[in-house]
């Protein structure tokens, strides 16, 4: 019998390393840049982000409802120099960025603190 090679597509070097936005689903991250990446006719958001570990993370979105969020709500505010909190959510069948609650911000930011003072 043939042995069969199963295909593998690569991902392009402008995604590699980062990882789906649906491994944070619930997660509070604080956004303090993104870029856009166009493939095809697919346009894709690289977040970089920092979780409340500390942990600098590359997230990657096709979601169009996430996109114009990061274009119309959160660039404004990166482009002043300030860093962005948002808590990533699902609503019926699509990802979208959320303003955390009052004590969902408490707590993310008391352990960025503590993760920083280590």
């Amino acid at each position: 019998m043939e042995k069969i090679e199963v295909y593998r597509r690569k991902p392009p070097a402008q995604l590699d390393g980062t990882q789906s936005i649906a491994d944070y689903l619930d997660e509070t991250v604080l956004i303090d840049n993104f870029e856009v990446v166009s493939l095809n006719r697919f346009d894709i958001a690289v977040i970089h982000a920092i979780t409340e570990n500390g942990e600098k993370i590359r997230l990657r979105t096709s979601s169009k409802i996430q996109l114009r969020q990061l274009k119309e709500e959160i660039l404004p505010l990166l482009r002043e120099g300030k860093k962005v909190v948002v808590k990533i959510t699902r609503r019926k069948n699509y990802y979208t960025f959320e303003t955390p609650s009052e004590a969902e911000l408490k707590s993310f930011q008391a352990k960025l603190e503590k993760v920083g003072k280590k």
